[in-house]
């Protein structure tokens, strides 16, 4: 597949018979690969291969350390959730924000991107709080939310976006 529509196939004056069902496979499978959850999670390894995954978004078990995140094209991008405590190693094959390592905790959300040849890129992370409390009323207990703890929950997170003004009661 290109990214320059006249680049694929069928090219529109193509005879698809027998193989539309092909074409239709492997544009659904493009798709579901940057916009989906991956079927199965990625155990934390040294190498935690995330070229392996099926989709963009992939969970990674355990507590080991990772120094690769294994080879894949460059530009793929993985949103990376994960469910354990693992140290993250900075180096020239994973590039962190501040360059220094990052342990995670469970829930972390850590974003990477390819650059190809085994090398990658921290592009972006979240990680979830605990009670958000504003003057003694507490607003959210993050570890009573079903959004918070469930690894297996499709939304991955919980944003919150709140004005305040004045003086509470």
């Amino acid at each position: 597949m290109f990214t320059i529509a006249a680049n694929n196939s069928p090219a529109g004056s193509d005879a698809i018979g027998n193989s539309l069902d092909d074409y239709l496979r492997a544009g659904f499978a493009i798709t579901r690969s940057t916009n989906g959850i991956s079927s199965a999670s990625i155990p934390s390894a040294s190498t935690t291969d995330l070229g392996t995954a099926d989709a963009e978004a992939v969970t990674v078990t355990g507590a080991s350390t990772i120094t690769s995140f294994g080879t894949v094209a460059a530009g793929i991008k993985r949103e990376v959730y994960f469910s354990g405590a693992c140290t993250i190693k900075n180096s020239s094959a994973i590039v962190l924000v501040g360059g220094g390592d990052i342990t995670t905790n469970a829930g972390d959300v850590i974003t990477f991107r390819s650059q190809g040849s085994g090398n990658w890129t921290q592009v972006n992370s979240s990680r979830p709080v605990g009670d958000i409390t504003l003057s003694g009323k507490n607003l959210v207990s993050a570890k009573d939310s079903t959004i918070a703890n469930s690894v297996n929950n499709p939304t991955r997170g919980l944003v919150i976006q709140a004005e305040v003004s004045g003086t509470s009661a």
